[in-house]
């Protein structure tokens, strides 16, 4: 692979793997959409760039073929699913988690301690 095709397969393994959503959140105002959507590319170049840098280009084609393939698009779709679950889970539980670290941290490490989720 030339650099310039590795780059491009880089970019390319960028959007299969999908970590980037493409709509700008619906909180933005529409003044910067357009800012949005240029940092993102951005965002996208130096994540290909890395990919590049730290993968072999056997490598990179080999997961290139994977994430194109069925197994691979099941794979993605997965842990999109599990990913925003996860995220829901994590609210749902990050009070009762910080109740607890709050309890334990007040006997041994003072008043002064915040919790992994925050402060107390």
């Amino acid at each position: 692979m030339t650099d310039e095709e590795k780059k491009q397969a880089a970019i390319n393994l960028v959007a299969l793997r999908g970590s980037w959503t493409t709509v700008p959140p619906t909180n933005l105002p529409a003044e910067l959409n357009e800012l949005w959507l240029h940092h993102l590319e951005i965002l996208r170049g130096v994540m290909a760039e890395l990919y590049s840098e730290r993968l072999s280009d056997q490598q990179l084609q080999a997961l290139l073929d994977f994430y194109g393939s069925e197994m691979g698009k099941t794979i993605l779709q997965a842990e999109a699913e599990i990913a925003s679950r996860f995220q829901q889970r994590l609210r749902d539980l990050a009070p009762r988690l910080n109740e607890e670290a709050s309890k334990r941290s007040s006997s041994s490490l003072g008043s002064s301690w915040s919790t992994p989720f925050g402060p107390r």
